[in-house]
């Protein structure tokens, strides 16, 4: 998840560390087949997150059960998708 978030560092960040940006390379992402609706739908829904006084603390799963719920899946796919959000989630807020 962390490769989803990155940025490569700008010279002001850089300054006075001998580093230029180039020395930064963007990581390779694979998704594989299997996780790919549920990384889209997590990324269709990345802003949904429920913020406490310390920042984000979970995503509004109120919000993602309406997206599943017209997806129509079976309640082993309903479940299994949710699960994968959850994994992702939590990489998320490490």
């Amino acid at each position: 998840m962390a490769a989803f978030y990155w940025k490569r560092p700008t010279a002001k960040e850089l300054q006075g560390t001998g580093l230029k940006a180039k020395h930064f390379h963007e990581p390779d992402v694979t998704i594989d087949e299997e996780s790919w609706a549920a990384f889209d739908l997590y990324r269709k829904n990345q802003t949904q997150w429920i913020c406490g006084p310390g920042g984000p603390i979970g995503l509004n799963y109120a919000v993602l059960h309406h997206d599943l719920d017209f997806m129509r899946l079976e309640k082993d796919d309903y479940d299994a998708m949710m699960e994968k959000i959850r994994i992702i989630e939590s990489e998320a807020l490490k």
